[in-house]
């Protein structure tokens, strides 16, 4: 799947939590003093992937999407190291910025999280003006 800075669930985000609980299968929800956070599964590019949802206040806030296999943003491979992918961004006129955790696209609230120095999944946050409302 080609992921882009378009939520990969378009209409998720800003929505309430029981909008992503509903589209995810084998649904657990965990609640804490900063929120709630959906996790499952969810069919996205044919692919059967872990995601999961969370809130600020009572809306969607985040959405994060495992990779698999082939999986790209905005065309580049993201079987490529961090580093290797931010250049290829970079390439593009993509510009974003990187740490340990995450890879974060600059002027846009998205992001690749990092484990172990491969990109594991990509995430969508509403903005920040959208979460302060």
């Amino acid at each position: 799947m080609d992921f882009t800075t378009e939520c990969a669930v378009p209409g998720l985000l800003g929505e309430p939590l029981e909008r992503a609980a509903a589209l995810f299968s084998g649904v657990r929800e965990i609640s804490s003093e900063y929120g709630r956070t959906v996790h499952g599964t969810l069919t996205l590019g044919g692919v059967d992937r872990l995601v999961a949802a969370s809130t600020t206040g009572d809306r969607t806030s985040y959405l994060n999407v495992d990779v698999t296999a082939g999986d790209t943003f905005c065309g580049v491979p993201l079987a490529n190291t961090p580093i290797r992918v931010q250049r290829l961004l970079h390439d593009r006129g993509i510009e974003t910025t990187l740490d340990d955790q995450e890879l974060v696209v600059v002027g846009h609230p998205v992001g690749m999280y990092i484990f172990e120095n491969e990109v594991n999944g990509v995430s969508w946050s509403l903005p920040d003006e959208e979460v302060a409302e």
